[in-house]
């Protein structure tokens, strides 16, 4: 098995993470759950991909601590086009094992072609709704789970952490990762980026999701997994990555925000012409997210 090299980055997971839910929801786009509103496919893979980069540093770090090593059978529940899955399938080696779960057949599909192209035979990839009981074989349940970015978008996110014990054996681990967008901020606060923000937290709540879970994403656990470490990490990025990551979204969440009612073609171009005069030559951070990470074990 062929593995690649990492360029590691450090910077802002921010409100962008968020704002990707904005997305049309034309099947073209996503074919992900009814409550998942992102791009999926080939789409969906260049703001993931700039999503995995931002935190890799430390998530590389948190997963050596949680236990992760060579040899592991590991799942990826809600890998998305891959990103995470790459990762895992290198740290736990020709001896070790990944399934890559995910509701979209797009997400999937792009999963499958790159990791396949770059030589990677130690992963399966299996399309299943997490919200949905998994009848899963004895020997594949694995050593340690990981699920980032994806109880946020599901209406009973308490359910799907109980239904993600099945995944791993008994005593098997888990690291679950959330953001807390509630606690975003600016270093240089106007009103058209407080609207946008904004904005973006009201999307979640009308559609009954909590993009903020983050700072209870303990809590969800309780009862389900024994808690051994919950990390808060906050992310900053200059001016210049916050930039071109909000005009990606934006680009993204224009029709569907139009189409909705929530936003007026006029705040739009308003938060358009904000985005685009975001100074690149600003030094130190423009703005700053919360991730948490909870390490859990089924006991």
């Amino acid at each position: 098995m062929r593995m690649t090299g990492w360029t590691f980055l450090k910077g802002l997971f921010l409100v962008g993470l968020v704002s990707t839910s904005l997305a049309s929801g034309t099947q073209e786009e996503s074919d992900g759950a009814p409550t998942y509103h992102l791009r999926t496919g080939e789409r969906a893979a260049a703001p993931l991909q700039q999503q995995h980069d931002m935190i890799l540093s430390d998530l590389e770090a948190i997963l050596k601590e949680c236990g992760l090593k060579e040899g592991m059978r590991v799942w990826d529940l809600g890998c998305g086009t891959g990103t995470l899955t790459r990762l895992l399938a290198e740290k736990v080696g020709p001896s070790g094992h990944v399934w890559a779960l995910d509701f979209s057949k797009a997400q999937l599909d792009v999963a499958r072609a790159t990791l396949q192209e770059d030589g990677y035979t130690n992963v399966t990839f299996v399309q299943h709704d997490l919200t949905q009981p998994f009848a899963i074989k004895e020997d594949q349940k694995g050593d340690f789970l990981v699920s980032r970015f994806v109880l946020m978008h599901l209406e009973a996110p308490k359910e799907a952490v109980g239904l993600m014990r099945d995944y791993v054996k008994q005593g098997g681990a888990c690291l679950l990762m959330e953001p807390d967008n509630s606690r975003n901020s600016l270093a240089r606060p106007c009103e058209q980026a407080q609207s946008f923000r904004k904005t973006l937290l009201e999307v979640g709540e009308k559609a009954g999701l909590d993009y903020s879970l983050g700072a209870r994403l303990a809590c969800l656990c309780e009862g389900v997994w024994q808690v051994k470490s919950v990390r808060e990490k906050c992310y900053q990025n200059n001016a210049t990555g916050t930039q071109k990551l909000w005009r990606a979204r934006l680009e993204e969440m224009e029709e569907k925000l139009l189409a909705s009612g929530m936003a007026t073609q006029g705040q739009i171009d308003g938060w358009r012409h904000m985005i685009d005069n975001l100074s690149s030559k600003e030094e130190g951070w423009y703005s700053s997210a919360l991730l948490y990470y909870v390490h859990g074990v089924k006991e």
